[in-house]
């Protein structure tokens, strides 16, 4: 494979001209709607069969098509997000004063001016 490694028909792999290697794609049959998420591990199919994605076995049996050969599929990649944990400043977590709590008693509140 183009990624250096053995292929293995048991994975949830397939090979695609169009992503990175390495790029986590969903595929979804659009005959039945079941979906997978395979990782493009090589290149491929070649032009002249008019396909954009070769899945593995695998993969094709999770979308119920083995038996046929060739599905209809859509297929986008799969967003990850790395998230890392926030800094606050002390500042803005230490309880306020009384003074500048705005917290007044009945009776002390300045009487408007006229």
């Amino acid at each position: 494979m183009a990624n250096g490694k053995r292929f293995d028909r048991r994975k949830l792999t397939a090979a695609c001209w169009w992503f990175p290697l390495g790029t986590v794609i969903r595929v979804v049959n659009l005959e039945n709607g079941k979906s997978v998420v395979v990782t493009i591990t090589d290149r491929g199919p070649n032009h002249r069969l008019n396909r954009v994605l070769d899945l593995s076995e695998a993969a094709a049996e999770q979308l119920d098509y083995v038996g046929r050969g060739l599905t209809r599929v859509f297929f986008s990649p799969v967003v990850t997000l790395e998230t890392q944990q926030a800094e606050l400043d002390v500042h803005w977590t230490q309880p306020p004063s009384n003074e500048a709590s705005g917290v007044y008693e009945r009776g002390q509140s300045e009487q408007p001016k006229e």
